[in-house]
């Protein structure tokens, strides 16, 4: 691509130069007259060259890659997007446990896992939270967790906090 605007730039400056030098060297008149307007038309067809030689069948295949490209970046984009906003449902989600889980005078540490639902967007899927559990917290955690999440209790995991 840098060669061909090098080329494309150095045509129409040859031109140009070549139309400074010939418009000097004729005399004033008709004749000068008839020069410059040569010479213009001659500066015309060196900017416009790239156009008039353009390969229809490289210029298709060209568009055709940018296409391809535009598509794999945009999946690419898609996916990132997922990716983050994966993240950020599950540090939530985690959070919202967390507090839920201290509102119930639990200290405790969760993780939240998420899986995409049937439209493809990322939901709450399975959480595993460690606490020193005391008798019905955990029970009690777990039909919020169900409630609020809609995270069933097989996707649910308690354990003791190893200290």
């Amino acid at each position: 691509m840098m060669q061909f605007l090098r080329d494309w730039l150095l045509g129409v400056t040859g031109a140009a130069l070549a139309l400074a030098v010939l418009k000097t060297l004729v005399p004033r008149g008709s004749v000068s007259k008839v020069c410059a307007l040569a010479g213009g038309l001659a500066v015309l067809f060196a900017a416009l060259q790239p156009i008039v030689s353009l390969d229809g069948d490289v210029l298709a295949e060209a568009v055709s890659a940018y296409q391809t490209q535009r598509e794999e970046f945009q999946v690419q984009l898609q996916e990132n997007r997922d990716a983050v906003l994966g993240r950020v449902i599950e540090s939530r989600a985690a959070a919202y446990v967390a507090d839920k889980a201290a509102e119930m005078g639990i200290s405790c540490r969760a993780e939240v896992t998420v899986s995409d639902d049937e439209n493809g967007v990322p939901v709450p899927w399975a959480v595993s939270a460690w606490a020193d559990w005391a008798p019905g917290q955990q029970e009690a955690l777990g039909e919020m967790l169900e409630r609020d999440l809609g995270i069933p209790p097989q996707r649910q995991s308690f354990m003791e906090r190893d200290e």
